[in-house]
Formats: C-alpha cells, sequence, structure tokens
C-alpha cells in the first residue's frame, strides 16, 4: 500500500504561514488534548511498539564508542521523533498508518541534523552562566575538606549559587523549547527546511506564548505520572504526547475535524 506521504497532498484546507501569521489562530487546549487523544487511540499498538523498538535501536547504536553517540543524537533520535508526527499525521489523513510511515524521519536527516545542532548550541548558550559559576568555583571545590562537617557546610555554601543558577538555567531553556515545539512538524509535514522551520515555529508559538507554556506543563504532567507508574506509564504517555504536540501544530494550519 503507498504511503500517504508518498501522495500529492490537497493543500485547499492548509492555511499559509503568511496567513497565520498576519491573522492569528485560535488554540484550545482541551481541543488539542482531544485531538491528540483521538490520534493516539487510533493507534495506541503501533505507537507502542514503535517506541520500544525505536529506543532499543537507539540504546544498542549508543553503545557504539564516539560514532554511536552522534549517529544517536543527529540521526537516530530526531528521525525517530520526527516518526511520531509523521505517523499522526498519516493516521489524521486516512485513519491509519503503513509501516513505512515509521521510517519518514530519515528522507530529512540533514533538516534534522541541524535541528539538534541548533538546540544544542541554544542549550549551550542558555547555560553559560552555569558553566562559568563552577569554573569559578573550582579552586574552592578543590580546597574543601569533605570529611569534615565544617568542610560540607562549605561545599554546600559553595555549590548553592551554582545550582541556583542552574535550576533558573533550566527554566530559561524550558522556555526557550516552547518556541521550537512546532519545528518537526513543520519540516516533515510542512516541508520547511530546518532553519525555515524554526524561525516560523518561534513566530507563531510567540503568538500565543502561554497557552504553549500551560501545554507542555500539561505535557510534563503527563509524563510524570508515566514516571510514576513504575515508568511503564511512558509506554503509552511518551507516543501521547507526541500526538497532542502534532494536534497543536494540525489545528492551526490543517484545521481538521476530530477522527470519527
Amino acid at each position: 500500500m503507498e504511503s500517504i506521504l508518498d501522495q500529492p497532498q490537497s493543500s485547499n484546507n492548509r492555511r499559509s504561514i503568511d496567513d497565520v501569521l498576519e491573522n492569528g489562530y485560535s488554540l484550545s487546549i482541551g481541543d488539542v488534548w482531544s485531538r491528540g487523544s483521538d490520534i493516539w487511540k487510533k493507534n495506541i499498538g503501533g505507537f507502542l511498539l514503535y517506541l520500544i523498538l525505536g529506543y532499543a535501536i537507539i540504546m544498542l547504536a549508543g553503545l557504539i564508542p564516539f560514532a554511536g553517540s552522534m549517529a544517536t543524537s543527529f540521526i537516530l533520535s530526531p528521525a525517530f521523533s520526527a516518526g511520531f508526527f509523521i505517523v499522526a499525521y498519516a493516521i489524521s489523513i486516512n485513519g491509519s498508518a503503513t509501516a513505512n510511515d515509521y521510517t519518514k524521519g530519515f528522507k530529512k536527516m540533514g533538516d534534522n541534523a541541524l535541528y539538534v545542532l541548533f538546540s544544542a548550541i541554544l542549550l549551550i548558550l542558555i547555560f553559560i552562566p552555569v558553566i562559568i559559576s563552577l569554573i569559578s568555583s573550582l579552586a574552592f571545590l578543590l580546597k574543601a575538606d569533605y570529611k569534615s562537617a565544617e568542610g560540607v557546610r562549605e561545599l554546600m555554601s559553595i555549590l548553592a549559587p551554582v545550582m541556583g543558577i542552574a535550576a533558573i538555567c533550566f527554566a530559561v531553556a524550558m522556555l526557550a523549547y516552547v518556541l521550537l515545539i512546532l519545528a518537526y512538524p513543520l519540516i516533515h509535514i510542512y516541508g520547511l527546511s530546518a532553519i525555515d522551520a524554526i524561525r516560523v515555529s518561534a513566530r507563531i508559538v510567540i503568538k500565543q506564548y502561554f497557552t504553549f507554556v500551560i501545554l507542555m506543563l500539561t505535557i510534563l504532567l503527563l509524563n510524570i505520572g508515566g514516571v510514576l507508574c513504575l515508568l511503564i506509564g511512558l509506554l503509552f504517555t511518551v507516543p501521547l504526547s507526541y500526538c497532542i504536540l502534532y494536534a497543536a501544530y494540525e489545528l492551526i494550519f490543517e484545521g481538521k475535524k476530530p477522527i470519527e
């Protein structure tokens, strides 16, 4: 069976980027969750198998010294993530996905790598204050006597500011990442290059930034629940999270109605 992504796509219902940027959009967290859940329910078993196989391959590849780490970071992991969006799109179009749809994330490996590289550079820039504070505290850390109570107190007094700065940088990183959450579907579904997808994602998300922040917080809570269920819950919450993120993209650009 020919993959839905290999077929010509009608753009009659797809909003242009200029239209979205000029006229805005309406996005309800409830609608996003409802749409994402509908898509996920259509393919729970497929998503579950894809998640297990994908992580198994990534973990095995990571065992290869150096090359495995590079391949995992710039090829396997981003293609794996993109696959969730692509499969969700296929299910949205015709109610099901083909085996070929799961591998479509590898079609744009160059854009995937650029997106990962941009994300990594952004994180490094955000965490520069942490690196600086650690370097400035290094001499004190080396001199501290960790065997005495006084030494432990000194250690904690040194690390407390570093940990505070790290917490702030982590929060900033999370808030910055929210601007990029539409990048993968814009690359693999809308067809933009990585640089254009990053730029467009930021410009679109900023229009309803706090809605997206709240959406990401609800997804975070969803996956915390998955962790609390002896980690087994993540097998279900992770695919659902991707479907919810896809739904946000879809409700902005595609305007699809809920799956029957």
